[in-house]
């Protein structure tokens, strides 16, 4: 059960990132970054459980906790994730 739940969480970050050409316009984020943030502030929010195998790719973990999605960008993500 708990492998197809990953699964399913898996499939939905990457429909999300998908949206990213669109909802990416100003925030000069990665995808990564703007799915994470996505995560955290959704309701109720997701704590992610990142992982990095470079002090790089940590940062852009952590960068993700700067961002602030709109309202219009946050019902594109949810609607994505739906």
């Amino acid at each position: 059960m708990r492998e197809r739940k990953n699964r399913d969480r898996m499939f939905i970050a990457t429909k999300v990132g998908f949206e990213y050409p669109g909802v990416e316009r100003g925030l000069r984020a990665k995808q990564i970054e703007i799915v994470l943030a996505w995560m955290v502030q959704s309701d109720p929010p997701v704590i992610p459980l990142v992982a990095a195998s470079t002090a790089e790719q940590m940062r852009e973990n952590l960068d993700a906790l700067e961002i602030e999605l709109s309202a219009e960008q946050m019902a594109r993500l949810n609607n994505a994730s739906a």
